[in-house]
């Protein structure tokens, strides 16, 4: 369902912030494009993003792909990076020409980031699920409020988040 206005172009967000999940989100994106091959896609991602046409958010301080710090101050150095790319994607989805978001992967920045974005009223596609069969099982609640589709990568996963009331599809 087209949710952006008929004088503008849509607004495809992105955020993929590891290898794996900029691959991913580039063959969406290449899909995307060739049905609405006058919208733009930004956001946050690697390489392969940005060969499909990604023009990336200018974020001071952050740097591609997303940290993943281990020990204790490592994480408490990377979150100033990680709100002002929160900050800049959420800025973009209030731009009137923001018509979806794509969020690959990283449900421990995508699924807060999820939650804003429809806060916002634009639609979010979750792709790669939080594996929750395998731990962490609240993280099913969190997903109610931070996708309206979840496009899941293993097949037993649709019927899974399915039983949960969440619509997952599998790629």
């Amino acid at each position: 369902r087209p949710v952006y206005s008929h004088r503008r172009a849509p607004m495809l967000l992105v955020c993929a912030g590891d290898p794996s999940g900029d691959q991913l989100a580039a063959r969406a994106v290449r899909v995307w494009r060739a049905a609405h091959p006058d919208g733009a896609v930004e956001g946050l991602g690697g390489p392969a993003l940005a060969a499909a046409g990604l023009r990336p958010l200018e974020v001071p301080g952050f740097r591609w792909p997303f940290p993943s710090p281990t020990g204790l101050l490592e994480p408490l150095r990377a979150v100033p990076a990680l709100l002002a790319s929160a900050h800049a994607f959420l800025r973009r989805a209030a731009a009137p020409e923001a018509s979806a978001a794509l969020l690959v992967d990283l449900p421990d920045v995508n699924l807060p980031l999820g939650r804003r974005v429809r806060a916002r009223g634009l639609p979010v596609v979750q792709a790669v699920a939080p594996q929750t069969w395998a731990w962490r099982p609240g993280r099913v609640a969190d997903l109610h409020g931070s996708c309206d589709v979840l496009a899941v990568v293993l097949p037993f996963e649709e019927p899974y988040f399915r039983s949960f009331g969440i619509d997952a599809r599998y790629l």
